[in-house]
């Protein structure tokens, strides 16, 4: 954790991230404080740069600068995830006469809108911090090299789409890795089960290879494994929005949302997509898929010809003359 016990009162740590009555206690949070680590942070940045910014905590008088903004990106992230984590469990004290709402002489319990607003800010905020972090990390890998070996980070340069930039580039999702790791089932599922239908079962094999021996930049017929990769981001990318909108419209980290304009005071407002809308939406993703399926086939024919293996609308052929079909 990046909260103690021994800074707890002495220096309201918390206090300057989330602003807390003094009577709160470090053990009243300490579990969820965990918890946002154990569910959240540690499968994201690996065990090694946790321990090494957990030991930069207890030692910040020798921290680097780059530590000390790693470190108090962490802290934000952690406390705002642990209170919407564990939001109805602090909200509320267990005794032996049941689940009770804490109340003192001055306060009363707020209003359900305010607990869902309130709620929804700490998402946000702990979301947008883990977001930062991790451009914090892509931008300064060099200087925390035990993020390059995190697990989660090993299997991002193991697929065909490997970057947020690379989604973006091809379907706009403001550049969140946070959406782009609520993705990565769907893009994995694509790419493995879609693509090699595409591109066959030898060139995807060779493909995943390159990807995985990290020689992207070796050729392949008249072009290079990395260009053939990056083509077969632009079909990856919109099967998976296709997939994800049928799904539920789940193409931002809140939803899929469209904004109308109120009659009369000309407010936005911004409401979840229809079913009918999230299909529209995958019906669009769906064609865009279909025509750089297309075009990633005709860029093997023509680049890649010994690896071609046909186009599937060519496989039967019909002579009307003679009034046969046959395989092609």
């Amino acid at each position: 954790m990046f909260f103690s016990e021994k800074y707890w009162k002495s220096t309201d740590e918390f206090n300057r991230i989330i602003p807390v009555s003094s009577a709160l206690s470090f053990d009243k949070v300490a579990g969820s404080l965990q918890a946002a680590d154990d569910l959240f942070l540690t499968p994201l940045l690996g065990d090694d740069l946790m321990e090494r910014m957990e030991t930069v905590y207890g030692s910040q008088s020798t921290a680097t600068e780059l530590e000390k903004k790693l470190l108090k990106m962490l802290k934000k992230a952690e406390a705002n995830i642990a209170f919407w984590y564990d939001f109805q469990e602090l909200n509320l004290r267990i005794t032996d006469q049941g689940f009770q709402r804490q109340q003192t002489e001055n306060f009363t319990g707020a209003y359900k809108y305010q607990e869902d607003e309130l709620k929804r800010s700490f998402r946000n905020k702990g979301f947008n911090a883990l977001d930062n972090i991790l451009a914090f990390l892509e931008l300064y890998s060099s200087e925390f090299e035990e993020y390059l070996s995190a697990p989660a980070y090993q299997d991002l340069r193991q697929r065909v789409v490997q970057t947020p930039q690379e989604v973006n580039e091809v379907y706009f999702i403001n550049n969140s890795r946070l959406v782009f790791l609520r993705m990565l089932p769907i893009l994995r599922e694509v790419e493995d089960t879609k693509l090699p239908l595409i591109l066959g079962e030898s060139l995807n094999e060779e493909l995943r290879a390159a990807i995985a021996e990290d020689r992207q930049g070796a050729a392949v017929g008249y072009t290079t494994y990395k260009e053939l990769r990056l083509r077969a981001v632009n079909y990856v990318v919109f099967k998976a929005v296709a997939q994800l909108a049928r799904q539920g419209g789940d193409i931002t980290d809140r939803g899929l949302y469209f904004s109308t304009v109120e009659t009369g005071d000309g407010n936005t407002r911004r409401e979840p997509a229809s079913h009918e809308q999230a299909g529209n939406i995958a019906m669009v993703a769906e064609r865009s898929a279909e025509n750089y399926s297309h075009a990633l086939t005709m860029f093997v024919k023509n680049y890649i010809p010994e690896q071609f293996a046909g186009h599937e609308s060519d496989v039967l052929k019909r002579d009307n003359e003679h009034r046969t079909t046959f395989w092609a």
